[in-house]
């Protein structure tokens, strides 16, 4: 839900006037009974989706624009607007890409300035301090450059050089920008601060920053740390979506025991265990039903203890 409050300079919840504007995830795999009822936002959701699926295979946005849109005519999707307005289509999204952080930069540029101004006045703050921080918003640049001219050389000079040192140390496979507006929640940071994105999803997935003196509190010695928390359940998601196979993965086995050998099918689970994950089930009396279900959950295969022949994988 986005609030029109959260654009101003009071904040979320303030002011006499309030509009909330409810989004929907419309990607595919989301809001099904809302995509079944609508098929031509099925059909748009299903060829976004597509696009998107092309670039992650390593295809241009243009390209991956041109196969979604011959994929989509191929399956009768959105063919009718397709087959006749191709060309449009591919001009209208290839030089329409929605930039969400120059969107947010806007909101805040066109609908902050004011208040902001306003509240530097009423707290009595320094006009001339006041007056260069304001600057660097109303020229439009939000760029490490652009606050040269309110913070010390040094400071520049020490954020510029944890990018490089990113950088350099990650072969420019990590890129680095500098957010002058970022904010995070904890009071404890007494320095730089930092949130971590993975490239084709919006939204952080971890974030931290510097802090000299939250561990002397509890060991009344001030030490200089940086840490970060991460957002699991964001990041698995992401590599559930990628169907990442961690390498030299043991395979997932079960072994299958009936009531009188419990304790003896226990000890073959540990032998087993040198070289597969193994998961201990009592023997079900539909067992091939069993099995199919098995495979379904991501199992490798299956032994019943007291076989002699052993390990057998599904495939």
């Amino acid at each position: 839900t986005l609030y029109l409050s959260d654009s101003f300079s009071l904040g979320h919840g303030q002011g006499c006037l309030e509009c909330t504007c409810e989004v929907i995830n419309i990607n595919r795999g989301h809001n099904k009974e809302l995509l079944d009822k609508c098929h031509r936002l099925w059909e748009y959701s299903e060829f976004v989706s597509e696009t998107e699926a092309n670039i992650k295979k390593g295809m241009s946005r243009e390209e991956a624009i041109q196969a979604a849109i011959e994929h989509c005519i191929e399956q009768d999707i959105l063919a009718d607007i397709l087959k006749t307005e191709k060309s449009e289509v591919l001009h209208m999204i290839f030089l329409t890409e929605y930039d969400e952080k120059k969107h947010l930069q806007h909101t805040f540029e066109e609908g902050r300035i004011e208040g902001i101004k306003e509240e530097l006045a009423d707290g009595n703050f320094n006009t001339g301090a006041s007056e260069k921080f304001i600057s660097i918003f109303e020229s439009g640049g939000l760029s490490l450059a652009s606050v040269k001219n309110i913070c010390s050389e040094e400071f520049v000079q020490n954020i510029q050089k944890i990018m490089d040192t990113i950088t350099t140390v990650t072969n420019g496979t990590v890129v680095t920008e500098f957010a002058p507006s970022l904010v995070r929640g904890q009071g404890y940071y007494t320095g730089t601060i930092f949130e971590v994105e993975a490239e084709g999803y919006s939204g952080a997935v971890a974030g931290g920053g510097r802090y000299d003196n939250l561990i002397g509190k509890f060991l009344n010695e001030d030490i200089p740390a940086v840490g970060f928390s991460i957002g699991f359940e964001r990041i698995f998601e992401i590599l559930m979506e990628n169907n990442l196979e961690v390498p030299g993965q043991k395979k997932l086995i079960a072994v299958f025991y009936d009531s009188e050998n419990y304790a003896a099918a226990l000890s073959y689970a540990e032998e087993l265990r040198k070289d597969y994950k193994v998961s201990v089930i009592a023997r079900p009396k539909k067992f091939g039903k069993f099995l199919n279900k098995l495979e379904q959950q991501g199992f490798s295969g299956f032994a019943v203890y007291g076989q002699e022949d052993g390990v057998k994988l599904f495939s």
